[in-house]
C-alpha cells in the first residue's frame, strides 16, 4: 500500500484511542504515506507526529461546499486504503467518497455500504484493541496499544514554566468536572479526596478544561486544604506534559484521563458499570478503577483481578455519584503502594531518594521531563 487515511474527527479520548492504528500501519507498511482527517480541536495530538504526512481538517460545521472540496481532495490523493474507527454518517459518506479500493468501518446501522468492509463488535472490549481490529491483517499485535501524543519545544517550554510557577511539592492531580450521569461523582467526595491526597504529603492540583473553571474552584472551596486551582487554562499537549510530572491522577472518565495515561502517570478512574472495560488499559496495575456495580462475567473477572480486564474495584452502588470516597482512597492507596514496591519499573523519580537541600530537591522536581514526582516522605 502506498497511500492512507485514518478518519478520526473528533474527541480528544477517542483520537488517543486510535493512534495505536498509525504505529501499527507503519510496521506493516514502512513506505506508506500516512494521512489523518480530523477536526481542529483535536489536531494538537496529532501535529507532531512522526508517522503522519498530512493533517487534513473538517470544521466541525462544514457546510456543504467545505464538504464537497474537502471529498475532491481526498479523492484526488488516491488513497489504497482508509480505516474509519469513527464511523459517523459523515465519515462513511467520505470514506466512500474517497474511491478507495479497501474501506474499513465498524458495522453500524444502513453505513454498511459505504464501506468495502465492516467490522461487527461482540461483546465489551478495550476500544484501542478494537481499533486495532480494523486492519483486518492477522499481523497486527493486538496488544500493542499504547497511546501516542509527541509534543513540539513550545509545549514543553510552557510545561516546564509552569511547573516552576505552581509545583513546590509532589503533585497529584484530580479532575472531577464531568455532569454527565455515568460520569459525575459529587464534588465534596473529590473535595475529601484531595484533602486525603493533601495529608498524605502532596500539593492537589485541580485540573479543568474549556468553561469548567468554575467546577474546579467549587471543588477547591469545599477543601479544607489549599490546592493548585487558580491558574490559566493550559492546552492540551501543555497538560499532557504537566500531568507527566504528576505522581498519581484521581479522575472521571474523560479527555483529561486520557491524556494522563498518554503521559504515563499513574490512574485512579471512577467509571460507571462496565464501561471501564472499554475505556480502561486492562490488567495494568498502574490505571486502577473503581465502578459503580454491574455483573457477569467481566465483573467477575475483574473482582477476582484478571489480567483480561481493568484492575480494581466494582461496588455495590447503583450509579457513579453514590460511589463510596472510601472505595476510590482505598485503590488510591493500593495504587502508591503498588509504585513503591515496582519503583524498579517506573522512571527513577519514583521510589526513594536520599534527602537534599529543599531548593535544590523542588527546582528538580519542576523541570524533569517526562518522569512524575517523587513521593511524599510518608510514601517513599
Amino acid at each position: 500500500m502506498e497511500r492512507i487515511l485514518v478518519i478520526q474527527l473528533r474527541q480528544l479520548g477517542d483520537t488517543l484511542f486510535s493512534t495505536p492504528l498509525v504505529r501499527q500501519l507503519r510496521r506493516l507498511h514502512p513506505a506508506a504515506e500516512i494521512d489523518w482527517l480530523c477536526q481542529g480541536f483535536n489536531a494538537c495530538i496529532l501535529r507532531h507526529h512522526p508517522d503522519i504526512r498530512r493533517l487534513e481538517t473538517l470544521p466541525r460545521s462544514a457546510k456543504p461546499m467545505t464538504f464537497a472540496r474537502l471529498a475532491a481532495r481526498l479523492r484526488a490523493r488516491r488513497y489504497d486504503f482508509v480505516v474509519d474507527p469513527q464511523t459517523l454518517s459523515k465519515t462513511a459518506i467520505l470514506s466512500w467518497l474517497s474511491g478507495a479500493p479497501k474501506r474499513i468501518g465498524f458495522r453500524r446501522p444502513w453505513k454498511r455500504a459505504f464501506y468495502t468492509k465492516t467490522l461487527v463488535c461482540s461483546g465489551p472490549e478495550y476500544s484501542a484493541t478494537r481499533r486495532l481490529r480494523l486492519l483486518d491483517d492477522p499481523r497486527v499485535d493486538l496488544q500493542d496499544t499504547r497511546f501516542d501524543f509527541f509534543v513540539g519545544a513550545d509545549d514543553l517550554a510552557a510545561a516546564q514554566t509552569f511547573c516552576k510557577t505552581h509545583f513546590d511539592r509532589p503533585v497529584a492531580a484530580i479532575y472531577g468536572c464531568r455532569s454527565e450521569f455515568t460520569r459525575h461523582w459529587p464534588p465534596e467526595n473529590y473535595a475529601a479526596i484531595g484533602d486525603r491526597l493533601a495529608k498524605s504529603g502532596f500539593l492537589p492540583w485541580l485540573v479543568y478544561g474549556p468553561g469548567e473553571h468554575d467546577a474546579a474552584r467549587h471543588i477547591a472551596s469545599l477543601m479544607r486544604h489549599p490546592a493548585l486551582v487558580e491558574y490559566p487554562l493550559v492546552s492540551f499537549p501543555v497538560l499532557k506534559e504537566i500531568l507527566s510530572r504528576c505522581a498519581v491522577m484521581v479522575t472521571c472518565d474523560g479527555g483529561p484521563k486520557t491524556v494522563a495515561v498518554a503521559a504515563g502517570t499513574p490512574t485512579v478512574t471512577l467509571y460507571h458499570g462496565a464501561q471501564a472495560v472499554a475505556w480502561n488499559v486492562p490488567g495494568e496495575p498502574r490505571h486502577r478503577v473503581v465502578t459503580s456495580i454491574f455483573d457477569g462475567p467481566l465483573a467477575t473477572a475483574m473482582r477476582e483481578r484478571g489480567s483480561e480486564v481493568s484492575i480494581g474495584t466494582v461496588t455495590d452502588a447503583p450509579t457513579t455519584s453514590e460511589i463510596p470516597v472510601d472505595a476510590i482512597w482505598n485503590e488510591v492507596e493500593m495504587l502508591l503502594d503498588h509504585l513503591k514496591r515496582n519503583a524498579d519499573l517506573l522512571p527513577s523519580a519514583i521510589g526513594r531518594h536520599p534527602r537534599r537541600p529543599r531548593s535544590s530537591r523542588l527546582r528538580d522536581l519542576a523541570i524533569r521531563h517526562r518522569q512524575p514526582h517523587p513521593f511524599p516522605p510518608e510514601h517513599a
